[in-house]
């Protein structure tokens, strides 16, 4: 039987990244990061987009996105991307 739609990106974690990652996902990072610490290490298991998305309540748009930024750029992939538009400090009088 053949796979419906694309292929998951393969997740292959180094000891130092499961390390790091693992430290993330315990609490000691941002609320956001510790998510998708959680969303990358249970992608390196193996598991589904669509399995990882039920465990950890996001959609699987949400998972295939954590995915691949992290197989593309890492650990630095994770992390918050600066935001367009000016900051809130600039728009408060």
């Amino acid at each position: 039987m053949s796979q419906r739609g694309p292929r998951a990106v393969v997740v292959v974690l180094s000891d130092d990244e499961c390390a790091e990652l693992s430290r993330w996902a315990g609490g000691v990072a941002s609320p956001r990061l510790a998510e998708r610490a959680r969303i990358v290490l249970a992608c390196a298991g193996g598991a589904s987009n669509a399995w990882v998305a039920a465990e950890c309540g996001v959609s699987s748009a949400t998972v295939g996105k954590w995915r691949s930024r992290f197989a593309v750029r890492g650990l630095a992939g994770l992390k918050d991307e600066p935001r367009p538009g000016r900051r809130k400090s600039e728009l408060v009088l």
